[in-house]
């Protein structure tokens, strides 16, 4: 199965709002006025091969983004992940998600490295959200709340800009 989106929140040790996030982890976007909960924006992307948004939000002090995968770099997002976790005092994990929506593999990112992934990657070192099981579900819940409380959320869309190799 292939992970068709991105779902990347950072950990509670920090006062970024939702743009703020996008600018630390080199993400050029501009708030639109829209908001949708998820459900609304998973038939949204799902519609278009290279949807020109993304969402984001931030629940009790964490912000968060939702994007379709494949129109980055994955090393240019691992790096810039890595750079965050080293300068801001806090901890990333991202999350890919299947094409029905479901939560996949993670990625755990601490001072400047990925520690832990679920695929493999990283130290393998046990990290403190893996206590209650070892399940994409149970990691989120366990970092943040409950996949299904942040389906509930509002999600503001961002237009993301064209890079100048597109222009």
């Amino acid at each position: 199965m292939t992970d068709h989106y991105e779902f990347i929140l950072a950990g509670k040790n920090i006062v970024l709002n939702a743009e703020g996030f996008l600018d630390n982890i080199r993400i050029d976007a501009e708030p639109s006025d829209k908001s949708m909960l998820l459900k609304e924006a998973y038939s949204t992307l799902s519609q278009s091969a290279t949807p020109n948004f993304l969402l984001a939000t931030v629940h009790n002090g964490q912000p968060m983004l939702l994007r379709k995968a494949g129109l980055h770099d994955k090393e240019d997002t691992d790096q810039a992940l890595q750079d965050f976790t080293r300068t801001s005092g806090t901890d990333v994990l991202r999350f890919t998600l299947d094409e029905q929506f479901q939560l996949a593999h993670y990625f755990y990112y601490r001072a400047g490295k990925l520690l832990k992934s679920s695929k493999g990657l990283g130290s393998g070192t046990e990290i403190p959200y893996e206590k209650m099981g070892r399940t994409p579900e149970l990691v989120l819940t366990a970092f943040c709340d409950s996949w299904l409380v942040i389906q509930q959320l509002k999600w503001r869309c961002y237009r993301l800009q064209a890079s100048l190799e597109d222009a």
